[in-house]
C-alpha cells in the first residue's frame, strides 16, 4: 500500500513502500518543487500533475515518489524556489518512520 501525503510532516511506512508527497505547484511563476536532501529513501518517480481543469493560471502538483530501502529514519527535504534565484522561497521536510518489513 503507497502513503500518499498532501504536506510535510512524519509518516510511517515499511521497508520497500512507497511514499508520495504531493505539493501545490504552478509552473508559469517559475517556482517549482526539488529534492534538496534525501537520506534513507530511493527516488522512484517525480512528476507533475496538471490541474484536473485546463484554466489559464490554475496550479497542478509535483509529486515526489520514494520507496522506503532500509529500517530508521528517513528523511526527504524539498524547496521551491526558481532556477535562477538564489535560496529556497519554501521549504518542506518529510520524516519517514521506516519499520522492517513482516
Amino acid at each position: 500500500m503507497t502513503v500518499v501525503i498532501d504536506e510535510a510532516g512524519t509518516v510511517e511506512a515499511t521497508v520497500g513502500q512507497e511514499v508520495i508527497l504531493r505539493l501545490p505547484e504552478d509552473p508559469g511563476t517559475g517556482y517549482r518543487w526539488r529534492i534538496s536532501v534525501i537520506d534513507g529513501l530511493a527516488l522512484v518517480d517525480e512528476s507533475f500533475l496538471p490541474p484536473d481543469r485546463v484554466m489559464l493560471g490554475a496550479a497542478g502538483h509535483r509529486a515526489f515518489t520514494v520507496r522506503a530501502t532500509r529500517p530508521g529514519t528517513a528523511r526527504l527535504s524539498v524547496e521551491r524556489r526558481r532556477v535562477w534565484e538564489r535560496g529556497a522561497a519554501e521549504t518542506r521536510d518529510v520524516v519517514v518512520l521506516v519499520r522492517p518489513a513482516d
